[in-house]
């Protein structure tokens, strides 16, 4: 949905901030703001402010902050476009979607086309598993396995039957085209007749709102791979989906929390043990677009992976990565050899919730792990352990959290803080750079010429015609500030003059983060004028300057080639510059 700037403009213009924040925050004027209570962490302070004059929060604890549109994005959960379409309905402005091209036309048809088979599909298959005797194998298989008939139309679980010509010849006489069957991702590469799922349970994989996007089938016996997964398609991007999300979303959002588990019959036997905030990933380990997607909905996350070698390498992967993306992290114990499934099909799902009830902070864990093997190890498997623990120590987004890490894991181990810290050192400089904060984010973060002018003029948006006459992409050379323009020049361009669509263009978040606090902190209301001058004048010089030092260094290796023509443009060229340099030092005296 492409909504044009005008309406979100006028959005804006019609509904009051205070109004649409004071539904879920109380707010208490202070000076020419309002502050309160924080909705997106706890504290006792508030930090949470509100401006009303710039239709802008901004929190300076937790550093989140921007329009009413993301604010009920946060809230509420949802995406951009349904932000607006709510905020629209309250503000009585009517939406109309602008027209797509031709391309963009046919991708949003094969879409919903896909959408409307899959469906179909699911639908079909869940039929045969529930109502035809060749789905009897697949009920007992899942009754034997504790799975009740609730859960499995909940999840809307299917059989697709061993016929591996079945599907093709229900679809072509439902009228569907071979040619459109065949990107459907429902059959085999090498036999576009030839069904990609047979004789196995279904899984329907869905999004939110519950539309099928994809398949997982799991095999009964021991004939093939247990478990294979539709390939990727305009519907459905494995490293970017998860398993149970529309069974869950409703509790992710309730309780703030989502329980990983490894796969499917997993995520069946926690909802049917009532926890039904749990999802999985898709064959594969978890992702970090996974856990960005989770985050939207839920901060905190419980590991609930088997007691094995395997279960622990998985919660080193996803511990680590939620360390890096600020997700609080705790990880369920099982026992040796058992999976969530396991324990509801033998145990019942008591046993389960029995277990929930002692979650074990996820470094402590992993570090109990490891001791357990480093004890009787050699130098050489002492080191590869340690190194695992060190990769998950520098994902984690604070320095302090880092040390308490080291002490702790030096107290576990019974060695020096100084030497393990020292190893550490070492590791971090030798060892490989993933998982690594990268170091421009870890250097300072002071804020450059480049970057402070075109801040002055993103809260002040009339001046940038004037910087943008005046200054090109190369005359800035810190990258924020690159971004930054490129994205103040598409606004311009496309006549767009709302903050929120700026922030769109932004794919920095530390950028997006920094626009709003800036404004926030309304640090570029005083001499703002003089501010944009002062800044293009000084970003114009440097550039001349380093255009400068390129020509006195071309010319020189110019003349020892003894190239006289090049020389004498080289030459002409300087003395432009030169020129150019004399008019910013005059304005300077």
């Amino acid at each position: 949905m492409t909504i044009p700037d005008e309406k979100i403009q006028e959005i804006q213009n019609r509904l009051d901030i205070l109004d649409v924040v004071g539904e879920y925050v109380q707010l208490k004027k202070a000076g020419n703001r309002y502050i309160g209570l924080c909705p997106f962490h706890q504290e006792k302070t508030p930090s949470f402010s509100v401006n009303r004059e710039k239709n802008l929060y901004y929190c300076f604890g937790c550093h989140k902050g921007g329009t009413i549109f993301s604010f009920i994005m946060e809230m509420e959960k949802i995406s951009f476009p349904e932000a607006v379409k709510a905020l629209a309905k309250k503000a009585g402005v009517e939406l109309e979607e602008r027209s797509l091209d031709p391309a963009a036309q046919a991708k949003a048809s094969l879409r919903g086309s896909l959408l409307d088979l899959y469906q179909r599909v699911t639908n079909s298959y869940h039929y045969i598993l529930l109502s035809r005797d060749e789905g009897k194998k697949a009920r007992e298989y899942l009754y034997k396995r504790g799975i009740k008939d609730e859960t499995i139309t909940a999840f809307t679980l299917g059989y697709a039957p061993e016929d591996p010509e079945w599907l093709y010849r229900f679809l072509r006489k439902k009228s569907y085209s071979d040619d459109f069957l065949e990107k459907s991702g429902l059959f085999t590469r090498k036999n576009n007749r030839r069904g990609l799922f047979t004789g196995r349970i279904i899984f329907p994989i869905t999004d939110g709102k519950g539309n099928t996007l994809a398949f997982g089938g799991r095999i009964m016996d021991n004939d093939g791979p247990k478990y294979i997964n539709s390939p990727e398609t305009s519907l459905y991007r494995k490293g970017h989906s998860v398993y149970g999300l529309s069974q869950a979303l409703e509790s992710l959002r309730k309780k703030g929390i989502f329980i990983l588990v490894e796969g499917y019959l997993d995520v069946l036997a926690m909802h049917q043990g009532g926890l039904t905030e749990t999802v999985a990933p898709l064959g594969t380990a978890v992702t970090k677009e996974q856990l960005l997607f989770l985050r939207r909905f839920a901060g905190s996350c419980l590991l609930v992976f088997d007691g094995d070698r395997a279960g622990y390498q998985a919660a080193v992967r996803a511990g680590g990565l939620c360390e890096s993306l600020h997700i609080q992290s705790a990880v369920i114990e099982l026992p040796e050899g058992k999976d969530p499934a396991d324990i509801v099909e033998k145990e019942g799902p008591e046993a389960l919730q029995n277990l929930m009830k002692y979650p074990i902070n996820t470094f402590e864990y992993l570090v109990r792990k490891s001791v357990e093997r480093y004890k009787n190890q050699g130098t050489a498997e002492k080191t590869a352990i340690l190194g695992e623990l060190f990769h998950y120590i520098r994902s984690a987004d604070s320095e302090v959290r880092k040390e308490e890490y080291l002490k702790y894991l030096s107290e576990e181990l019974g060695v020096s803080v100084a030497g393990l810290s020292r190893d550490y050192e070492e590791q971090g400089q030798n060892g490989s750079r993933e998982g690594r904060i990268p170091l421009q984010e870890a250097r300072n973060k002071e804020i450059s010429v480049d970057l402070f002018l075109l801040l002055a003029a993103t809260e002040h948006r009339q001046f940038f015609p004037f910087v943008r006459a005046r200054l090109k992409i190369d005359d800035f050379q810190d990258p924020r500030g690159k971004e930054l323009f490129v994205a103040l020049e598409e606004c311009y361009r496309q006549g767009e003059g709302s903050l929120e669509k700026l922030l769109e263009k932004i794919g920095t978040k530390e950028l997006k983060d920094l626009i709003l606090e800036k404004i926030a902190k309304e640090e570029f209301n005083v001499n703002v004028e003089m501010i944009i001058h002062d800044g293009v004048d000084r970003i114009k010089e440097k550039s001349l300057l380093r255009k400068r030092e390129e020509i006195e260094l071309t010319l020189r290796k110019s003349r020892s080639r003894g190239d006289l023509d090049e020389e004498r443009k080289l030459i002409a060229e300087k003395v432009f510059l030169d020129k150019e340099l004399l008019k910013y030092k005059g304005r300077e005296a």
